[in-house]
């Protein structure tokens, strides 16, 4: 079969939204489109009609067509298979059927289409495999997110524990005895490591004032806005005691959180699929430790890493690194020590794997218990934190909602319903030994098969490796001499589903 084109129109014949998927023109498309309506008759068992040139297959939306184009020599029931599948995406998209809800999501409709069918042949695809598709999540860009939230907590600790250390210094200054201030030295009443420094309060001497004044008047041309400015400038030094010593800016002298010329990054991603009743059917980590040397000088070193339980993951280093030294020291290092590690760019020294139908290795185990009296349904889901050793952070719980009235009853950390994908989503910030289970429990109109509230999706990331990998130290090649090097960790989540 080819589609010519998947189009959305009212009953009137006015087209929302139409996608062409072989090469015809716009002028072309639109008489199609317009001779439309002014075929259709008033039989109602029919779902296409045929011209001299091309089939129409259509399906009433309510208010509105989904319309397919095709060539008359396409097979008529693959027509009917991809125009329901059309209608499918339209109803998941927009959620009903009216012009301006289709008007609003007209893009997020020409994607999905574009999903559905290629160069005019459907592909094999299901609606849940498009709208993963649509969304296009980046695991690489959360695990970047991250990193960068760790470097921005980071340097807020440092300027919290600089502006302490500010603290401390000025309370030290100003509990020194009050008295003249050619009785103390120079360097006794000034912090190097400030731009200005507090005095005792006393009354500050005029000499020194008028002799400045002087001094800027000896000067060149001097315009009237500066001369204000100083003024104000030596006010506020008069009025707070202020010393103005010839010391670094503020902006030179603020502590820069800079990376190291090694930075060592270990990456996992992992992957879990359990049923309802519990058990675990797939588990799989993969897990990447890459090197980014930044300065060429530390080019050319060895990385000493310490890997406990090493027997559970199956490893397999770079075909560059020396693998008798893996093997027998657990180090990374080039087969050739005169060659040195790239400048500028990432290489990946070593990669992991793991398997398991363990379920005692699943970080975090979620059961969902749906208990269905008639047309009310009552869902208790409850989590457990497995793996006591790993941090999980922004752990979300995304819970299919097939009723309407959904009521919380009760729930730890928050919630959102997104009423157009008709989807719960439990949100727990951080979860950890502190907090290693919780529950939410909530009700709703439905009266089905307890099936509808399945597959349960979790998403989370951590600072943390499943893989108890740690990299102990970087030397040099020629005299092992220990390389200062900076190391981050994370792990995210390509699928973890409770189908």
């Amino acid at each position: 079969m080819v589609v010519l084109a998947a189009s959305v129109l009212t009953r009137s014949g006015k087209t929302l939204v139409s996608r062409q998927f072989v090469d015809i023109s716009r002028v072309r498309i639109e008489g199609l489109l317009a001779a439309f309506p002014k075929l259709m008759g008033t039989e109602k068992q029919h779902t296409y009609i045929e011209t001299e040139n091309v089939r129409y297959v259509y399906q009433p939306m309510e208010s509105l067509y989904m319309v397919l184009i095709t060539n008359k020599t396409s097979n008529i029931l693959e027509d009917l298979e991809t125009l329901l599948l059309f209608v499918r995406v339209v109803s998941e998209e927009c959620r009903s059927f009216e012009e301006d809800i289709v008007l609003q999501h007209a893009f997020e409709l020409i994607f999905a289409f574009d999903e559905v069918c290629s160069l005019g042949y459907r592909e094999k695809v299901t609606v849940q495999q498009i709208k993963i598709f649509t969304e296009m999540e980046s695991h690489q860009e959360k695990i970047h997110e991250m990193i960068e939230k760790n470097k921005e907590r980071e340097a807020k600790e440092l300027a919290k524990r600089r502006q302490h250390q500010i603290e401390q210094e000025r309370a030290a200054v100003s509990r020194q005895p009050s008295g003249p201030s050619q009785s103390l030295p120079v360097s006794e009443r000034t912090v190097e490591s400030q731009p200005f420094m507090v005095k005792p309060k006393e009354a500050p001497a005029p000499a020194p004032v008028q002799q400045q004044e002087t001094a800027t008047k000896k000067k060149g041309m001097v315009l009237g806005k500066a001369k204000k400015n100083e003024e104000l400038l030596k006010a506020i030094v008069t009025e707070d005691h202020i010393i103005n010593e010839p010391t670094p800016s503020p902006v030179k002298d603020a502590p820069k959180v800079e990376k190291e010329a090694v930075q060592i990054a270990a990456e996992e991603k992992i992957i879990v699929v359990c049923n309802a009743d519990g058990g675990l059917e797939q588990m799989e980590v993969k897990g990447d430790l890459s090197i980014t040397i930044s300065d060429a000088n530390f080019g050319r070193v060895k990385v000493k890493v310490a890997n406990a339980e090493s027997q559970k993951f199956q490893y397999k280093t770079h075909p560059n690194i020396n693998k008798n030294s893996w093997t027998g020291e657990s180090l990374l290092a080039l087969k050739d020590p005169s060659r040195s590690f790239p400048v500028g760019s990432s290489l990946s020294l070593l990669k992991w794997r793991y398997q398991t139908n363990n379920e005692d290795e699943v970080p975090l185990s979620v059961n969902c218990w749906p208990t269905i009296e008639g047309n009310t349904a009552t869902v208790n889901i409850e989590y457990e934190l497995t793996q006591p050793n790993l941090e999980l952070r922004d752990v979300t719980i995304t819970i299919p909602i097939p009723g309407p009235n959904l009521v919380i009853e009760s729930a730890d950390g928050s919630h959102r319903f997104d009423n157009r994908n008709n989807i719960l989503e439990w949100s727990l910030p951080l979860i950890d030994s502190s907090n290693s289970t919780g529950s939410m429990e909530f009700n709703l109109n439905f009266g089905g098969a307890s099936s509808a509230f399945f597959p349960i999706r979790v998403d989370f990331i951590s600072e943390n490796t499943f893989c108890p990998i740690q990299v102990e130290s970087v030397v040099a090649v020629d005299d092992n001499h220990p390389v200062p090097f900076s190391e981050t960790k994370g792990l995210a989540v390509e699928q973890y589903e409770i189908v």
